[in-house]
């Protein structure tokens, strides 16, 4: 196991984490997918047996898109 991979991992789902928690907006989005991005290319790098080791041992898109989905209906029944 590479530990350079698993801190950028580790790094990379904290800023996602980090702007979910911010105002949304176009420009937030865009990082966030972008980052979501960096996640599934190091996702599809890995083998299947490999990606639970690295802590990517699910579909990013699909668990990503559903927290921003979540945070929009928070977000929108607070105002």
């Amino acid at each position: 196991m590479n530990g350079l991979a698993l801190d950028l991992i580790s790094e990379v789902k904290e800023w996602i984490e980090d702007l979910l928690k911010e105002e949304e907006s176009e420009f937030v989005n865009g990082e966030i997918l972008a980052y979501m991005e960096v996640l599934t290319i190091i996702h599809d790098y890995l083998r299947e047996d490999e990606r639970a080791a690295y802590g990517l041992d699910f579909d990013v898109d699909q668990y990503y898109f559903d927290r921003m989905a979540k945070r929009k209906k928070y977000l929108d029944k607070d105002n």
